[in-house]
């Protein structure tokens, strides 16, 4: 089946919209182990926390250089 070259291209550029949005989302987080991180996990339910997070939390926040 021969698609029209204007649904080829009207497709590309929303699957490369969607990729664009995805990258920008994700570049939106805070980096671990800064103040505003830390002041975040001190905000955060310990229960929530993953075993990584805590870990970060004691090397960045609790135990600072």
């Amino acid at each position: 089946m021969k698609y029209p070259t204007h649904f080829i291209s009207s497709t590309k550029a929303k699957v490369f919209a969607t990729c664009l949005l995805i990258i920008s989302l994700n570049g939106c987080s805070v980096l671990t182990g800064t103040k505003v991180w830390c002041e975040y996990m001190e905000e955060k339910s310990k229960a929530d926390w993953s075993i990584n997070e805590a870990k970060e939390y004691a090397k960045n926040c609790v135990f600072e250089d």
